[in-house]
Parts: structure tokens; sequence; C-alpha cells
């Protein structure tokens, strides 16, 4: 358990230290009261990675409480093996009289060097110095004396197994608990901003396949004019490539109203101010992927954080069942004090005690206890095997629905093929006046639909696959 705990504090460290203490590089801090914002930084898909970590405040916090976490469990650890050293002065409340009615005053100094051990001992060794000032008997004489005494000294509570111990592998589970958060707000705040790029790209490129669409209905609307004007076509199919060309306007208005919204919201997450003079590349590859269902379900298992935590959960509560116990034992503690006067009489003594305390009626709270126990283990148990029967099952399921994406998509690229070549041909067609403005403006529509659907199930493959790595450890089929 120490070795994992090694491990732990050191990525830890390392860790928090990263996202509290990095310096960024200056282009990526962009804010519009700065001069660097007068220059149009373009952000790779990378950087706005990196900035969502840096600038993210759940993973400040996360990192702030994986620091937290990790100094509350060295102090727990320093607390033993390390000696500890104090020193005091007592004074009595009041002056002491003596037979003869004369007044004495003591003071005494003390130096304590001990050490306690995580199963309840202790050992120490103090050092005393008592003044003891009297009335002096006569002028001439000093009735003042100084004593010193030397205490080598052990002391064992009795019938406790845990004691201190307890202290510290709770505060090793809380911070391993910290660090499985800290793990979880991380994927959480990469797939969160990687959702917001693809909506982000998805519109863009939605606007480049709407600029195109104007053009093309610019074309179609000139030509159909000049149709019109000679009487070749009727004035209904005159109208309808206007109504298209004028639909085709209004649809990029929407488009960049909503790209603005989305820039916005990417802007949000990495910690942007919506004025920065900023741009997001379109770095968007569509990357094809397979998983292996048996091996994914596998390594998932492995690295679930929810698994993880159970695990702590159920090693927390025999611990706690095991310190519970101690209260219906017998509460005694054995001490040894060896002490010597160094003030040059000699003297030594050795003093040991044994105080020893029992309740003989607990009125069924063990019973109880026991009873607690067994209904906590059985539903961690529970959760444990629920948890895996839904690994295996959403892990499948997901799977199998990105396999499915993926045959839609290559669906879709062969009906964009076709789409294309159908424009070219109804486009020699119309200008030859074969046929009419109304089919020809059926297959731009068409294609136009095509595009649009190839690039929305393209972005919802790249969504769904997001979601998968993010939120289980799937393992790629390499071809």
């Amino acid at each position: 358990m120490m070795s994992i705990m090694k491990r732990f504090l050191t990525a830890a460290f390392c860790t928090c230290t990263m996202y509290i203490f990095s310096d960024p590089e200056p282009a990526l801090l962009l804010s519009p009261n700065t001069d660097t914002a007068k220059s149009n930084v373009v952000l790779s898909f990378d950087e706005v990675k990196a900035l969502a970590l840096i600038g993210n405040a759940s993973l400040i916090t996360g990192s702030n409480n994986l620091l937290i976490s990790k100094n509350n469990y060295i102090d727990a650890v320093r607390k033993y093996y390390i000696p500890s050293l104090r020193a005091g002065i007592k004074t009595p409340a009041n002056a002491v009289m003596n037979s003869a009615e004369e007044p004495s005053a003591s003071l005494t100094g003390s130096l304590v060097l001990s050490e306690e051990l995580p199963w309840g001992t202790a050992v120490y060794v103090k050092a005393e110095e008592t003044i003891t000032a009297e009335s002096p008997v006569s002028e001439s004489s000093s009735a003042d004396s100084m004593r010193t005494k030397a205490i080598l000294g052990i002391s064992q509570p009795l019938f406790v197994t845990y004691a201190g111990a307890y202290e510290r592998d709770t505060l090793e589970r809380t911070a391993a608990e910290a660090l499985i958060d800290f793990a979880e707000r991380e994927r959480t705040v990469l797939s969160g901003v990687e959702n917001a790029y693809y909506d982000y790209i998805s519109t863009v490129k939605a606007i480049a396949l709407n600029s195109r669409r104007i053009a093309t209905s610019e074309s179609n609307y000139l030509l159909s004019r000049q149709k019109y004007e000679a009487g070749l076509i009727r004035e209904i199919d005159f109208l309808r490539v206007q109504i298209n060309f004028f639909q085709a306007q209004s649809s990029r208005l929407d488009l960049e109203r909503t790209r603005n919204m989305r820039r916005a919201a990417v802007f949000t997450i990495i910690g942007f101010d919506h004025g920065t003079n900023a741009e997001i590349s379109c770095e968007f590859m569509f990357t094809p992927r397979r998983f292996d269902i048996p091996l994914s379900v596998a390594r998932t298992l492995s690295n679930d954080s929810i698994l993880k935590k159970i695990e702590i959960t159920r090693i927390q509560e025999k611990a706690a069942y095991r310190k519970s116990l101690e209260k219906y034992l017998p509460q005694g503690t054995i001490t040894a004090e060896l002490a010597a006067d160094l003030s040059g009489s000699d003297a030594h003594s050795l003093q040991g005690t044994v105080t020893l305390n029992t309740d003989f009626f607990h009125k069924g709270a063990a019973r109880r206890n026991n009873e607690n126990h067994r209904l906590r283990m059985q539903n961690i148990n529970i959760q444990k095997e629920q948890r895996l029967r839904e690994i295996a099952s959403e892990l499948t399921l997901r799977i199998t629905a990105i396999d499915a994406l993926l045959a839609e998509t290559e669906i879709l690229e062969e009906n964009l093929v076709r789409q294309e070549r159908a424009l070219e041909i109804d486009n020699q067609r119309f200008s030859l006046g074969l046929i009419s403005s109304e089919v020809m403006l059926t297959t731009e529509e068409a294609l136009d639909a095509a595009q649009l659907s190839l690039l929305r199930k393209k972005v919802e493959y790249a969504k769904a696959v997001t979601g998968l790595e993010y939120s289980f450890y799937p393992v790629r089929i390499h071809k």
C-alpha cells in the first residue's frame, strides 16, 4: 500500500503543479485588453485542448483538492517515525507553607523528546529541572535548592490494534479518491471541449457548403433571368429559382449566427472573453476507427474510476469495522518509567502502572454493529456487480452504434458521389434547355442535402467516438 501511495504522491504533485503553476505560451493568453490581442491568432485543436486544461475552473479546483489531500496524508505520516521535542514550564498555583509557616515556591522546567508509533506505542525521554525557593534560616544562609531528574518511559494502549494507523490509511484513501476525481474532471473537460469544437467546425463547414450553394444559385438565377426575359421559360420557373437563391442567402445568416454562438461556447470553456481577437482552426479530419469489444471491456474494468471508488469504499468499510470493534474491548494502558535523580543523590526508581476498564453491558450494540457492516458490504458488492454489467452492456451498445454510424457514413459518401455526377449532367442538360429550372433546382437541393447529411453524420461519428473514449477505455483495432 505504501508503494502505491508513493506513486500517487509523485503523480499527484507533478499533475497538480502542471495545472497550478503552468505557464502557457503568451499567444494562448489573449484577451481584448492586451496588445497581443491586436493580431488575429488562429488556435489549433491541440492548443484549444491545452487551454481548456490550463484555464478550466473545475480542473483547478480538483488539483487544489488533490494537493490538500496529499498534504493531509503527509502530515499523518510524519506524525509518526519523526520524534517531537517539547519544552514546558510549570509553577504551583499557590505558595506552599511548611511546618514552620515559612512560605516556599517552586518552578519546574521540562524538556521532552517523544516518539509515537501508529500502533499506539509511545516512547519518551524527559528531563526535569525543579527550583525550590524557601525562606532562609538566617540572613547568611540560602534555602534555595535545585533538583534535576531524568525519566525514560514507554506506554502502550491495550486491546487497540489500529490506533493512529487508521487515520493515516483513511487519509491515504481520501487522497486516492481525490486523484481519481481529478482524472475524471480532466476527461470530462476534454470531452466537453472536443464536442464543442466539433459543433463549431460543423457549422463552419456548413457555411462553406452554403457559400457554394449561394454561388450556384446566383449563377442559375442570372441564367434563368436571361431565359425569362427572352421568353424561354415560364414566370413560375423563374420565381422558383429566385426563391432558392434568397433562401440560400437567408440560411447563410442563420449559420453565421450559430457559428458565433458555438465559437463563444468554445471560448467559454478555454477561458477566453467572447471579444477575444482569435480564431479557431478547422482541422476536422474524418478518421474511421474500429474497436475490439472484449478487449475494451477488459481494459475498462481495470481502469474504470467508479470501480476504483467502489474498491476504496470496500477497503474503508473493512477498516472502519475493525476500528469499531475496539469499542467493545476492554480499555487500558500499561506504562513503565525509569527515573534517575541527577542532583547527586544517585536515587533511581522504576515505576509501572496498568489501567484497565471495560463495559459489561453493550445492550446489543455489538450485534447491530456486525449487522450494519454486513449490510454495507452487501451494498458495496451490489454496486460493483451493477457497474460490471453496465460497463459490458454500455460498451457493447456504443461500439455497435459507432460501427453503424461508420457504415452510414460510407453509404452517404457513395451517395454524394452520385449526386455530384447527377448535378453535372443536369447542368449540361439545363444549359441546352432540355430540362426545366424546377428539375434543376431539385437536383441542386438533393446535392445540398447529401453534402449536409454527410457532414452531420461525420460530426456525429466523431462525437460518438469522443464520448466512448472519454467515458470508457476502448481498445482500437489497428489494421
